[in-house]
């Protein structure tokens, strides 16, 4: 049970940093990908 809300965490994190990395916006991905970084972090130590 706790493997399988681990893995959803896991892949919640990919999508979120997948979303703000590759999303078309005024920001270059250099700089989002540490807002997606820390998204990702902060979801997984919840």
């Amino acid at each position: 049970m706790r493997s399988l809300f681990l893995k959803q965490q896991i892949l919640i994190s990919l999508l979120l940093f997948a979303a703000v990395a590759y999303l078309p916006s005024n920001h270059s991905r250099q700089d989002s990908a540490p807002v997606a970084i820390s998204h990702g972090c902060s979801l997984a130590s919840h």
